[in-house]
């Protein structure tokens, strides 16, 4: 991975990324989680882009490492990269939740009442075998709450997770050289 793209670290375009995407991401997670009609109209094009996006976290994070290595030693960029490595297990584990919740909904639908469009019923009987036929006994509504509400869970630490590795981030800039923050530059009078 090229250390400089357009001049800039790499680790500054793709952290972009990963602080408006993965928020996104985890919005539209929670409405898959909260609305049976998201699910089942959204949810496979949600996790797709879910997945898409997670697979910044991995670059920003491995991209951040490399511009520490030509950084001074500094606590407020070690914080910051602990709290990067932090969302790479968040992002991971947000990632696998959604899926869950996805999958078993298509799996539930399958078993229950074979509603389900040529895409998704392809992609049932390719991950769950044996789900085109209905069977005796569908997901217990109680698991497939849990596993909607252990989504909100993942998915609010998560949130939590980009918002503080985000501002420990600007914080690790912003306090250093105190003069290039947007809002110095707003108090300068004019040459």
């Amino acid at each position: 991975m090229p250390a400089n793209l357009f001049g800039l670290p790499v680790h500054i375009l793709v952290v972009h990324a990963v602080v408006v995407l993965l928020p996104l991401a985890g919005v539209a997670a929670l409405l898959v989680a909260a609305s049976r009609t998201v699910r089942e109209r959204l949810g496979l094009a949600i996790l797709a882009g879910t997945f898409l996006v997670t697979l910044t976290v991995p670059i920003a994070t491995q991209s951040g490492e490399s511009l520490r290595a030509r950084l001074p030693n500094d606590p407020m960029v070690a914080r910051h990269a602990s709290l990067g490595q932090a969302l790479l297990v968040w992002a991971a584990v947000f990632g696998l939740a959604l899926a869950a919740v996805v999958l078993l909904d298509l799996y539930r639908r399958a078993r229950t009442h074979g509603r389900m469009g040529a895409l998704e019923s392809r992609i049932a009987r390719r991950v769950m075998p044996g789900s085109g036929a209905v069977a005796a006994a569908p997901v217990a509504r109680g698991a497939f709450a849990i596993v909607r509400l252990a989504l909100v869970a993942v998915t609010v630490g998560m949130l939590v997770v980009v918002v503080l590795a985000g501002d420990s981030g600007a914080r690790a800039v912003w306090d250093r050289y105190p003069n290039l923050a947007p809002t110095a530059a707003a108090h300068r009078s004019p040459p």
